[in-house]
C-alpha cells in the first residue's frame, strides 16, 4: 500500500497521497496538531490526558506528541493516544519513513520493539518508559468510531486529503468524533475545505480559521461548544483482589504497572493450584469465521499477552515463555474452510499466521503431517510456574492466605469458589469440567517434534525429557485423581490425528476442574456489589492478561482496548439480556 518517491517521501498506493513533506513534515505536525490543541500547556494539571487521532500513517504525530510529552510531562501523569488506522504500515516501513528525523529515534525506539504487523481489531501497545499508552484500531474508520467509548481531550484530523481520501471527512465520522469528545475538548486539523468546516459545525464544534502551515493559506481549529450526551469513564473502588490463580495475577499485575496498589489474596500457598497449575500451557487464540465477540476478544488478548511476554524477555526477566510457533491441523474441508474465512474476515497478516500445505507443516513440525494446518507464527507455549513468579514480582504486596469474603468489601472476584456464593450466579450456563493430561516417555515418532500440534487434543514437545499430551473433559465430579481410560483417550486422538502407532509410557499426569461458560467468553465486569473475573474454562493464559489491564483501566478510569460489543459481550448482564431473548421469542 505503500510507494517511495524519489527523496524518499512516502506515498499511498491507495490515495495517491503523501503521508507527509519529507522536509518540514515534523515542524507541520507540531504546529498543526500540538499549538493548535493547546498541547503541552494543558498538560500541566492533569493526571490523564487522551488524544484521538483519524491516520496513524507513520505515527509522526504520535511521535511529535510523545517527544514533547517526554520534556514536559509530570512523572506521575499518563498519556493515552487512540489512533484510528485502515491500511497500517509495516514496521520497516515506519522505520524508514521515520529515519528523515534522528531527534525521534529515542522516543520512537521502544514502540519499535513492540509494534508488529496487525490484524483489525484494537491493539494496545505500552511504552512504559514514557507512561504511555497507544491503542491502535485497525480497521475502517467509521466503523471502528461506533465500538469507542473512551472521552476525548484533543482530536487530530489528519487523514489523507478530503479530494482523495473523502470517506475520513463525512458528517458521520466528526458526529462520532463528538460524540466521544468532552465538552470544551479541541481538535486540529489541515484542512480547510468549507464543506469540512460544516460537517464540523453540524457536530457542534466551534470552529475557527488559522494561518495554515507553509504554503497553505489556512486550517481549522477549535473546541466542542456543546454537549448532548456526556460519556462518563467509569471508575471502581475495587482494590481487593480473591485468587491468585493467572486471572488473579494478571490483575494484580496490571494494577501494579499503573501505580495503584491492590491486595491480592489467595488462601493457598500455591497460587496455581487449580486450573492454572499445568505444567505447560497453550498461547493462542479461538478464531471464528467471521469478526464474532469471542473471535475479537481471543485474537486481541493472545497478541497482547505475547506483547507483555515478549516484553519481559527484553528486560532480561525470564518468564517461561517459548516462541515456537503452534501448528493447528485442518482435517477436513469444512474446517478449512472455516479458517480461511477467519484470516480474511480478521485480515491476519502473514506474518502471524497462514494457512500452510501438509509438506509445509511437516517441515514446520519435524514430523510427517498428513493435512494441512494453520501455522500460528507467533503463538507457543508457556510454563505457569515461571510465569507466576515474575507475575508476583509484578503484582506489588501479596498475601497468600485471607478470610476475606465476597461480599464484606468491594473485591475483584477471580475464583470459581467465591463467585458461586454470590446467588445472582446460580442460573447462569455454566461449563464446570474436570480436564486431564497426560505426561508421556516421549516416543521415539515423536521425538523430532519441533511445535505444539493442536487437533481436538494437543501434544507439546519434549520438554525436560518427557512430552504432554491433552486434554480430556468431562464431569468435575470425577475428581483430581488420574483415570486410565482419559489416558487412552488422550493417546487415541493423537495417533489419528498424526497418523501414528504411539503406545506411549506413560509417566504421569494431572487433572483440575475448570469453570467456563457456555458462550466461551469470561465474565468481565460488575455483579451485583463486586467486580467478577472469572469463567476462562482452559484459556486463562491467553485471555486474562488482556482483561487484567481491562478492569485494572475501568477502576481508575482510563480508557479500555476493546470494542463496544465485545466488552458488552464480557459483561455479567449478557445472560440476562440471552435470557429475555429466549423469552421473546
Amino acid at each position: 500500500m505503500l510507494r517511495w518517491s524519489q527523496n524518499s517521501t512516502p506515498i499511498s498506493r491507495a490515495f495517491d497521497d503523501i503521508y507527509y513533506a519529507r522536509s518540514a513534515g515534523l515542524a507541520e505536525s507540531r504546529y498543526v496538531f500540538l499549538k493548535h490543541n493547546g498541547i503541552p500547556d494543558r498538560w500541566d494539571h492533569t493526571p490523564y490526558f487522551h488524544i484521538a487521532e483519524l491516520g496513524f500513517g507513520a505515527g509522526l504525530n504520535f511521535f511529535a506528541t510523545l517527544d514533547l510529552w517526554r520534556q514536559r510531562r509530570n512523572k506521575k501523569a499518563r498519556l493515552h493516544f487512540s489512533s484510528f488506522e485502515k491500511f497500517p504500515l509495516k514496521p520497516n516501513e515506519i522505520r524508514k519513513a521515520l529515519s528523515a528525523w534522528p531527534e525521534l529515534e529515542e522516543v520512537s525506539r521502544s514502540f519499535l520493539l513492540e509494534y508488529e504487523d496487525l490484524p483489525r481489531g484494537v491493539h494496545r501497545l505500552e511504552l512504559e518508559d514514557q507512561n504511555t499508552i497507544l491503542d491502535l484500531w485497525i480497521g475502517d474508520a467509521l466503523e471502528s468510531l461506533t465500538q469507542f467509548q473512551t472521552p476525548v481531550d484533543a482530536w487530530y484530523f489528519d487523514g489523507f486529503s478530503p479530494k482523495k481520501n473523502p470517506d475520513l471527512w463525512t458528517k458521520e465520522i466528526f458526529q462520532e468524533a463528538s460524540r466521544v469528545a468532552k465538552l470544551d475538548s479541541t481538535f486540529a486539523t489541515y484542512a480547510a475545505a468549507s464543506f469540512v468546516r460544516q460537517h464540523l459545525e453540524a457536530a457542534d464544534y466551534c470552529v475557527e480559521k488559522a494561518p495554515g502551515f507553509g504554503r497553505k493559506r489556512d486550517m481549522l481549529t477549535g473546541r466542542l461548544a456543546k454537549k448532548k450526551i456526556t460519556l462518563a469513564p467509569l471508575s471502581y473502588p475495587h482494590r481487593n483482589i480473591l485468587g491468585g490463580g493467572i486471572a488473579g495475577l494478571s490483575l494484580a499485575s496490571r494494577f501494579f504497572a499503573r501505580n495503584e496498589k491492590a491486595r491480592l489474596n489467595e488462601v493457598n500457598e500455591d497460587f496455581f493450584r487449580g486450573g492454572s497449575g499445568n505444567p505447560l500451557a497453550l498461547v493462542m487464540p479461538n478464531l471464528s469465521s467471521s469478526e464474532s465477540a469471542l473471535s475479537l476478544f481471543s485474537l486481541q488478548s493472545t497478541l497482547y499477552t505475547l506483547r507483555q511476554y515478549q516484553r519481559w524477555q527484553r528486560a532480561g526477566h525470564e518468564c517461561g515463555w517459548h516462541s515456537s510457533g503452534i501448528l493447528q491441523l485442518l482435517n477436513d474441508s469444512k474446517k478449512e474452510e472455516r479458517f480461511l474465512l477467519g484470516l480474511a474476515a480478521h485480515r491476519i497478516p502473514p506474518s502471524l499466521a497462514q494457512l500452510v500445505s501438509r509438506d509445509e507443516a511437516s517441515d514446520i513440525a519435524g514430523i510427517k503431517i498428513h493435512s494441512p494446518a494453520i501455522f500460528w507464527r507467533k503463538s507457543g507455549y508457556v510454563e505457569p510456574h515461571t510465569l507466576k513468579e515474575i507475575l508476583l514480582k509484578n503484582s506489588g504486596p501479596s498475601f497468600t492466605t485471607s478470610k476475606d469474603k465476597a461480599e464484606e468489601t468491594p473485591s475483584v472476584i477471580c475464583t470459581a469458589e467465591a463467585a458461586l456464593g454470590l446467588s445472582s450466579l446460580k442460573d447462569w450456563p455454566w461449563k464446570f469440567q474436570r480436564g486431564q493430561i497426560s505426561f508421556w516417555q516421549t516416543p521415539d515418532s515423536l521425538r523430532k517434534l519441533r511445535v505444539p500440534i493442536v487437533y481436538g487434543g494437543y501434544a507439546l514437545p519434549e520438554h525436560k525429557q518427557r512430552m504432554i499430551a491433552g486434554s480430556t473433559y468431562n464431569s468435575p465430579e470425577l475428581g483430581s485423581g488420574l483415570i486410565d481410560a482419559d489416558h487412552a483417550k488422550i493417546t487415541d486422538q493423537a495417533e489419528a490425528a498424526l497418523h501414528l502407532r504411539l503406545t506411549p509410557e506413560i509417566s504421569g499426569g494431572r487433572a483440575s476442574n475448570r469453570l467456563g461458560l457456555r458462550d466461551a467468553l469470561p465474565v468481565v465486569g460488575p455483579c451485583e456489589a463486586q467486580l467478577l473475573n472469572i469463567g476462562y474454562g482452559s484459556k486463562g493464559f491467553s485471555h486474562a492478561l488482556l482483561a487484567g489491564e481491562l478492569l485494572a483501566s475501568e477502576c481508575l478510569g482510563i480508557g479500555v482496548p476493546l470494542q463496544t460489543k465485545v466488552r458488552e459481550a464480557l459483561l455479567a448482564r449478557r445472560f440476562a439480556i440471552q435470557n429475555q431473548a429466549v423469552l421473546s421469542s
